[in-house]
């Protein structure tokens, strides 16, 4: 029963409680007297649509012909039916049934009498039933058997447009006259006569769809038919036609095949299934191709079947609890998610849920339609660009590089589910398993050290051929015979090896998959593999670009001794858990070390009898003595020149000093070969103690130097520092004291080294701090800036220098810059970009002109603050200056991540360049610095190579793609006025002084 009747049409002058309704149960006309109860509300039955329904006759048969010869409607059939209440009361009615042949359309006529009870109704007469048909909304018109119009309702005169009087002037016409009278399109009249024609000789109703021109509008389709009127000896000649406007339908039914069109072509797969109360037994309505093809497993055809029957065998309880909460729901998205059976295994699939359908309640509807997006390529990208962002991670946090090459191992086993990675490099003619994660270590060791060749399996041959090795299946591949046994034993099936490459095109190893099952690779995951070997020769490239570079940094490259750089920084590993006490402690921090200094005594005396080869040769068997000779956990570095560093743990006996001063002094006194002359050196040893004498690494450091030139004036083998006498080794204390005062007097000035480009011009000069102490003489900033860092005074101190500078440059050509050096400490301060532009707006000087220097500690790589300072230079269009670049060992890769202009190689890398003629050694360092200089030109950045002394090492960082020079060959650090006298005189050339 439906909630009430929505009348469709107007009201018809006809007596009684009449309705007519159409063959779908729709309302088309109701008398007026049913109308005005109706709008009062005064009937309490509601009309029987639903309940009407079983009883229309079956469209393709008709209504049994139970009309008799004189009913003026043809086929017309009544019965008595029952209406019941909503509290179960009946009343008696009349149902006639009258068919209107248009696509099986009937409409019934329902005569209710004005308070009969069942049974008690009168059939409605011919006339009433006339009267209907006239006023029906349906176009109806009586063709006679000679083709002429008979009969038109009101309708039909409507459309037709003309007046209702005149329409009485086409009876008697046939339609192609009609249609020459009103001036209507004549095919369709000739079609209407076809028809009519098949309607009169074969006894059957005939269908078709006009499209009617309407000027100045859109046009419109009407369905319309020809029935004849059986006579009872089966004749006709009466022809009743119908037509009923459907051009909203058929928009309706091309708006619901192109909708349907492109939900079976959608490249998502669409499932509508009907609520109910318990969602898990809602049942598949609709499936579109995508769907079938994805749910193609689950056994026959979806629909019709249930969720619980489909959908569920496919998910994990997690998964099938988010997907019917989403059903409950009736609304909303999961996803992506992965899911790992059945049909959809190594999927990842996101799942779309929306209502649809007729409205059930406020809240629900009737149907609930799912999308499941395929996103797995989508995602696994993502995966892989993850991967590829963990494993570079790891690389520059300096990580193990097994470890690396795991996390791409173990990245490739996740694009590919059920397979095993490994990375095999190339050692020689030998492959070596740098990471296998998931392999069996068993399996691991029986392929390590393999020679690389036909016959030693997949990855040997596919070094040896240097392509891409597929073996479907390894077990019975002739190629791999003598891998069958071991094959069998791990279960190993299928096994894909690509080969990756250095940049010089030599192939470095391979990157290699392995499966229990049989399988061959798809283009896609081939290609997988290729990018991620090609990220494997990268990162293996990178590391040993480093770890050269970390060599030739911390190393020294004629003995292969730790170099200064590497001794300092050591020395202050090892001090930095005392800095900060007031007073030195013995074993505060739990660690006693002797800082030792050893200089050869006119060694210089050898390189001029001997050659400067033979002198390198001399030094490189002593740094094997000294090696020998101290105890394990001990440093020995060269720290330039003739002269050794010694890093000692003592245990708090500073006793140990004297026994392993005259071992050193032995293997140092103990003669060498040197052709056919033997040659005996001598040295002076000095020493100090951490943390009884000293606790910063600039002391420690002054300290042994002042012992060991003691010990030489002596005559002694080794001293160890003493404060008694010593005044001028200044204390950290004395320093601050002393600072405070130069900052307040003038004792302090700034000096300026030219920095000369390729073409001869100067580019810059470097601004560096000098002190002058009456009392102490020149106090170098490797014993004054860490006090001042540590005091507080460097930002004084740093905006001096800054200001003082600027001011320099302004009396210079307007192409030459200024580079300043910034301390950490100053760098570090969150306010510094600001003291930047203070400066800059009180001296004039264009921030184009302004160069910071700051070393890599300094610079903090990758600190967000230091970011950020950086980007507000930037702002402020102040160049920025990578300084002693190699000695803090800064990543290669990570250059690129910072707003810097230029790279400042530290002298380290040139000092042995000019010595690389006579002893081939400085290879190592012409290829570094080729290295970063390309490198450096790939990311835009300029170079600048410092100590340059001689014009070989000119020569060589020039021929290596260098930019920029500075050092004593061009001049020495000059006064400002000095500075610019030599600009003036020279501009460019050498410093004879």
């Amino acid at each position: 029963m439906t909630s009430g009747p929505q009348v469709v049409a107007g009201t018809v002058p006809v007596p009684g409680l009449l309705a007519v309704l159409g063959g779908r149960g729709e309302l088309l006309a109701v008398s007026e007297a049913l109308q005005r109860l109706l709008s009062a509300g005064r009937v309490p039955f509601e009309l029987p649509v639903d309940g009407l329904l079983p009883w229309l006759p079956d469209p393709d048969t008709g209504p049994p012909d139970t009309a008799g010869p004189d009913d003026p409607v043809a086929a017309r059939q009544t019965e008595r039916v029952l209406l019941r209440d909503a509290q179960g009361f009946t009343r008696g009615a009349l149902l006639t049934r009258v068919p209107l042949p248009d696509q099986g359309v009937t409409f019934c006529v329902l005569h209710l009498a004005p308070g009969a009870a069942a049974g008690d109704t009168a059939v409605p007469d011919a006339a009433q039933l006339v009267q209907l048909l006239y006023q029906l909304p349906v176009a109806a018109v009586a063709v006679n058997r000679q083709g002429q119009l008979v009969y038109a309702n009101a309708q039909a005169i409507r459309n037709a447009q003309v007046t209702e009087p005149g329409h009485r002037r086409l009876l008697g016409l046939n339609d192609r006259e009609v249609s020459e009278r009103l001036g209507k399109d004549l095919e369709q009249a000739r079609r209407r006569e076809e028809n009519l024609r098949r309607a009169l000789q074969d006894g059957v109703s005939v269908r078709w769809v006009d499209q009617v021109a309407v000027p100045g509008l859109p046009p419109e389709y009407w369905r319309r038919s020809f029935a004849p009127v059986l006579n009872t000896d089966g004749t006709s000649d009466l022809v009743l036609g119908v037509g009923i406007e459907v051009t909203g339908e058929l928009h309706r039914s091309a708006e619901l095949e192109l909708l349907g069109h492109v939900v079976q072509n959608t490249s998502e797969a669409v499932l509508i299934v009907d609520r109910t109360e318990l969602v898990e037994d809602s049942r598949i309505i609709f499936a579109n191709r995508v769907a079938r093809r994805l749910l193609a497993g689950t056994g026959g055809p979806l629909v019709g079947r249930s969720l619980l029957e489909t959908v569920v065998p496919l998910l994990t309880p997690a998964q099938q609890a988010r997907f019917f909460e989403l059903l409950r729901a009736g609304r909303g998205s999961s996803g992506p998610v992965l899911y790992a059976r059945g049909t959809i295994a190594e999927r990842c699939l996101e799942v779309t849920v929306m209502p649809g359908g007729a409205r059930t309640s406020r809240e629900t509807h009737s149907h609930t339609s799912v999308a499941v997006r395929d996103v797995t390529a989508v995602h696994r990208a993502q995966v892989l660009e993850g991967g590829r962002a963990r494993s570079f991670r790891l690389a520059l946090d300096g990580a193990p590089m097994p470890e690396v090459l795991g996390s791409l191992v173990e990245t490739l086993e996740g694009q590919l589910p059920g397979m095993l990675g490994s990375v095999m490099l190339l050692r020689g003619d030998r492959l070596s398993c740098a990471a296998a994660p998931q392999l069996p270590q068993e399996l691991v060791q029986r392929i390590e050290g393999r020679q690389v060749g036909p016959g030693n399996g997949p990855c040997a041959l596919a070094v040896h051929l240097d392509r891409t090795i597929v073996s479907a299946d390894v077990q019975h591949d002739g190629r791999f015979q003598a891998d069958w046994a071991l094959a069998r034993a791990f279960g190993i099936r299928s096994v894909w090896s690509v080969p990756f490459r250095g940049k010089g095109g030599e192939v470095l190893g391979t990157f290699a998959l392995y499966s229990q099952a049989c399988r061959e690779p798809r283009p896609a995951q081939l290609a997988v593999m290729e990018q991620l070997a090609r990220l494997v020769a990268i990162l293996l490239e990178s590391r040993q670009a480093s770890e050269r570079m970390e060599r030739v940094a911390y190393h020294d490259t004629l003995t292969g001794l730790p170099n200064r750089s590497a001794f300092l920084q050591a020395l202050e590993d090892h001090t930095r858990s005392g800095e900060g006490l007031p007073v030195p402690v013995p074993g505060a921090d739990g660690r006693q070390w002797a800082v030792g200094l050893i200089d050869l005594t006119d060694f210089r005396h050898v390189n001029e009898a001997y050659g400067q080869v033979a002198g390198n040769r001399l030094l490189h068997l002593l740094a094997g003595r000294l090696q020998e000779a101290v105890p394990d956990g001990t440093m020995v570095a060269r720290l330039g020149g003739d002269e050794f560093g010694v890093l000692l743990p003592t245990g708090g006996n500073p006793d140990v000093l004297g026994p392993l001063s005259g071992a050193l002094q032995g293997v140092i006194g103990t003669p060498f070969q040197v052709g056919e002359q033997e040659v005996t050196l001598r040295a002076a040893i000095g020493w100090s103690l951490y943390p009884e004498l000293a606790l910063d690494p600039v002391t420690l450091l002054s300290q042994a130097d002042t012992a060991m030139y003691t010990a030489r004036h002596e005559g002694q083998e080794y001293r160890l520092y003493s404060h008694h006498g010593q005044d001028w080794n200044l204390s950290p204390t004395t320093l601050r004291a002393a600072l405070q005062d130069a900052l307040a007097g003038e004792q302090m000035h700034v000096a300026y080294q030219p920095l000369v480009g390729r073409d001869g011009r100067v580019r810059s000069f470097e601004a560096l701090l000098r002190w002058t102490h009456p009392q102490y003489g020149n106090i170098g900033p490797d014993q004054f800036i860490p006090v001042a860092e540590t005091s507080g005074l460097i930002r004084h101190l740093g905006g001096w220098v800054l200001e003082q500078s600027m001011r320099a440059a302004l009396t210079w050509p307007s192409d030459v810059l200024v580079s300043v050096n910034i301390s950490g400490r100053q760098f570090e301060h969150p306010g510094f970009a600001g003291v930047v532009a203070d400066a800059l707006a009180r001296t004039g000087l264009p921030s184009a002109r302004l160069e910071l220097e700051l070393t890599e500690s300094a610079l903090m790589i990758g600190s967000e603050r230091a970011m950020h300072t950086l980007a507000q230079l930037d702002a402020l269009g102040v160049r920025v200056a990578l300084d002693d670049y190699g000695v803090g060992y800064s990543n290669l890769m990570r250059l690129y991540t910072l707003p810097i202009s230029t790279i400042k190689l530290d002298r380290s890398f040139s000092r042995d360049l000019h010595s690389a003629a006579d002893t081939g050694l400085a290879g190592a360092s012409a290829a570094i610095i080729r290295n970063v200089v390309g490198l450096a030109h790939d990311l835009g950045l300029e170079v600048v190579v410092e100590g340059i002394e001689t014009p070989a090492q000119l020569q060589a960082v020039l021929a290596l793609g260098c930019d920029t020079v500075q050092g004593y060959l061009y001049s020495r650090p000059l006064p400002a006025d000095a500075a610019l006298a030599w600009l003036q005189r020279a501009g460019t050339g050498t410093d004879d002084t």
